[in-house]
């Protein structure tokens, strides 16, 4: 038998299920990786391993199939094409049932990727208005008013302390300003100091802190800056100032315009703050 009419039944089934799959015959040569005077060779003699293994994964049938199609055994009948378009036929189901059921899952599988599209989507933005609302409206934030006193304590008098000043100083403290957002808290106020020893010491200074905040306790910075020289003193402050009732704390600076022969130049002092009642009944009425 000639060897054309050997493949015959092989080539006839390949193009047969390429038509069936949309396939046109330049298409079925590139799913094999070949041209087409290529395709055509292969069939002229001995198929190898890797070309029937590809052959009988395209028509979906056993490779033993594949070689007696090509080099068919005459002494046993082979399957008409009809055949084994029909044994090919459930893994490219035409009836409408499987039709239906195919467009249903993938309808499905799209309606999947598109809600989860639209949840992330709805997530971004939730997450944008979140940040935007914590800008525009920042939360737990809490403002009040104060006002207060300060006095310098001699330290100095105890043994062994020689580092710090003898009492210099008494202050008062108006128009108090404090601000609490979250764990972040910013102070300012004026100040009025009132020497001990030289009245020509006594200044007003602006005084201007900030710092960190965490369970009804400040740690801040400060400066004060005097009039009308602008002399700056630097130092830390701790308060214990919660949202409601008053505050408490002490300070740690340094003075350089102490009176001889008094040691120096640290200073450490308490600061004691009430809070504005008319705050308070704000406070009370907003509740």
């Amino acid at each position: 038998m000639p060897e054309e009419q050997k493949s015959a039944n092989l080539k006839t089934l390949i193009k047969e299920i390429g038509n069936k799959k949309g396939m046109k015959i330049k298409e079925v040569y590139a799913h094999f990786g070949m041209s087409s005077s290529a395709y055509y060779r292969t069939f002229e003699g001995p198929l190898n391993e890797k070309i029937a293994e590809k052959i009988a994964d395209f028509l979906q049938l056993p490779v033993e199939t594949v070689y007696q199609l090509h080099q068919p055994d005459s002494s046993q009948p082979l399957p008409t094409i009809e055949q084994l378009l029909e044994l090919n036929a459930p893994d490219q189901p035409t009836d409408s049932t499987a039709l239906n059921v195919n467009a249903q899952k993938n309808t499905s599988s799209q309606s999947k990727t598109r809600n989860a599209k639209v949840a992330l989507f709805v997530v971004f933005c939730f997450s944008l208005m979140g940040l935007g609302a914590y800008n525009l409206f920042p939360l737990n934030k809490h403002t009040a008013e104060f006002h207060g006193q300060g006095v310098d304590f001699s330290l100095s008098a105890m043994d062994g302390i020689n580092d710090f000043h003898v009492a210099m100083y008494h202050y008062e403290f108006d128009n108090i300003k404090v601000a609490i957002q979250d764990d972040h808290i910013n102070i300012t106020a004026d100040i009025h100091t009132h020497s001990t020893f030289d009245p020509a010491l006594s200044y007003f200074a602006r005084f201007v802190a900030s710092g960190d905040y965490l369970n009804g306790y400040a740690a801040v910075n400060y400066q004060m800056i005097a009039e009308p020289n602008k002399e700056v003193w630097i130092g830390v402050m701790m308060l214990r100032i919660g949202t409601t009732g008053h505050a408490t704390g002490y300070w740690l600076t340094a003075h350089h315009d102490s009176p001889s022969p008094h040691e120096g130049p640290f200073a450490f002092g308490n600061v004691n703050l009430e809070r504005l009642q008319s705050k308070i009944n704000e406070a009370i009425s907003e509740e």
